[in-house]
């Protein structure tokens, strides 16, 4: 983002910023109007570019004789219906000719009936995806939302937000690990599933999302998505995996298993809930399932270890009732896992545990 503001400022730069002083992309200085006449003698010079298809000029000729003063209303009707017009046909001419989408860009701003420039705003966009420019095509759609709260083409700029976002998060250029694409792929992407919850493909961005963060150990941002997938979108073909994610993503959140055991019970629980709905019946996992289940033997393992912490501070302190709890429950839990040398651990420590119980009743 910073990269590409600077080369913005180095091009202005260089073409001293002509840009800046011209509200419309090809504007050739037209002055306004003194008076009706001059008005009227504009727009007969504005319908013979028209005609001759000379549009833009049309339409600078046109917008220049807003700023005249003194008009009737019904001239000034006729400046507006000739400002309309000529827009219209300008729109047109840049999104199917493919002109620079720049020009397009510019119509927002020339205060014209809503239906119009929002057509613009969205075929600039749609030029500067197809020019391989997608967070400027994501800055004028969100300049449209903003300035026409709920357009007509949302739906459109919903998709073009979409490919936009996903074009930049798939991209893994970075200046030096700095400055990443993906993490404007990322804006573009909270953009629309915050303003666009409706768009049909919020699950694709939610998904990108969740791996996108996932890829910065953000757990807890990776695993939102996920839910925020399954929440909004359950039918989604993404739904599978995101549900076996969003344990998957608690886990690798996870730091000291003596404190977080709620959180490791949660994920045991989604564990077992995905293992219970979608294991294969035939016994021949395939690999969501198979990554699933080293999650689960994960999560169990954490929860042994869990309780054969606690098992082994009661049993230094003579607490006989929380040493054979812990102990016992970190038997049953290692059991689960199938792992031996785990097992024997915890079996030891249930021993010792029983054998300070005994001690206890002989006292």
């Amino acid at each position: 983002m910073i990269v590409r503001l600077l080369l913005a400022l180095l091009v202005c730069l260089s073409t001293g910023c002509a840009s800046f002083n011209r509200p419309f992309g090809s504007l050739t200085g037209f002055s306004t109007p003194k008076d009706e006449a001059g008005v009227r003698e504009a727009l007969g010079l504005a319908a013979e570019d028209f005609t001759a298809g000379r549009t833009a000029r049309a339409l600078e000729r046109a917008l220049a004789c807003r700023d005249a003063t003194g008009l009737s209303s019904e001239l000034k009707n006729d400046v507006e219906i000739r400002v309309e017009e000529y827009a219209d046909r300008r729109i047109v001419e840049l999104a199917t000719q493919e002109q620079d989408p720049d020009e397009l860009e510019d119509l927002i701003e020339l205060n014209l009936p809503r239906q119009l420039a929002v057509r613009a705003g969205v075929a600039a966009a749609e030029l500067l995806l197809a020019d391989d420019e997608p967070f400027d095509a994501y800055e004028v759609l969100k300049k449209l939302d903003t300035k026409f709260p709920n357009h007509h083409e949302r739906q459109r700029a919903g998709e073009l937000l979409v490919d936009a976002g996903l074009e930049l998060a798939n991209d893994d250029w970075s200046f030096f690990g700095w400055f990443k694409t993906s993490d404007d792929g990322a804006t573009v992407l909270e953009y629309l599933v915050v303003n666009y919850p409706s768009q049909k493909r919020c699950d694709e961005a939610y998904a990108k999302l969740a791996e996108l963060y996932a890829a910065d150990r953000e757990w807890q941002l990776a695993r939102e998505r996920c839910e925020d997938l399954l929440l909004y979108h359950p039918e989604s073909p993404l739904a599978l995996e995101a549900e076996a994610d969003v344990p998957h993503y608690r886990l690798r959140g996870l730091k000291s298993p003596e404190y977080d055991r709620r959180e490791l019970l949660l994920a045991r629980g989604e564990l077992e809930n995905w293992i219970e709905r979608h294991a294969d019946p035939s016994g021949t996992p395939g690999e969501l399932e198979r990554n699933v289940r080293i999650d689960y033997a994960d999560c169990l393992t954490r929860l042994t270890r869990s309780d054969l912490s606690i098992a082994h501070f009661y049993t230094r302190i003579g607490e006989r009732y929380g040493a054979v709890l812990h102990a016992e429950r970190a038997l049953e839990e290692a059991r689960a896992t199938d792992a031996a040398k785990l097992i024997a651990e915890a079996s030891a420590a249930a021993d010792r545990a029983r054998a300070l119980a005994t001690e206890n009743e002989r006292e």
